[in-house]
């Protein structure tokens, strides 16, 4: 099960990340709208969405590696184990990315990479998050 905390913080960076890929969504449609984008929407769009997609079990990953991580008797095993769950992240998504450069689209590959970007961006705004949730929660 994961603790109450990890879970609330892999929904304010899950929401920090649809943040991101709105914005850049929002950008990008203004660059295309005004002809200074010749790239397809569509292949910009559903890049952003399966990096959406993939930045959420991305960041979901990393927060049941964490909790189960924390159960460990000693700090050489946990760390062991979370370095092998990050190892197994990370080698995912350079496959991953591989698989969808080479098969389905180098335009989406790039846009899904930049939308995972929004874990990071995520990360970063997490705590404005909380506080907003916390205002209109106590509402």
């Amino acid at each position: 099960m994961i603790d109450k905390t990890i879970k609330n913080e892999i929904l304010t960076i899950s929401i920090g990340s649809l943040l991101f890929n709105v914005i850049v969504l929002i950008f990008l449609l203004i660059l295309y709208f005004t002809n200074l984008l010749k790239i397809d929407i569509i292949h910009i769009t559903v890049g952003l969405l399966i990096g959406f997609i993939i930045s959420i079990i991305y960041t979901y990953h990393m927060g049941m590696s964490l909790n189960k991580s924390v159960d460990f008797p000693d700090e050489k095993s946990s760390q062991s184990y979370y370095t092998k769950q990050k190892l197994f992240r990370d080698s995912f998504l350079i496959i991953f990315f591989i698989v969808l450069c080479k098969f389905v689209d180098t335009t989406i590959a790039v846009f899904s990479l930049i939308g995972l970007f929004g874990v990071k961006f995520g990360a970063y705004i997490s705590p404005i998050i909380k506080k907003y949730i916390n205002i209109i929660c106590k509402k």
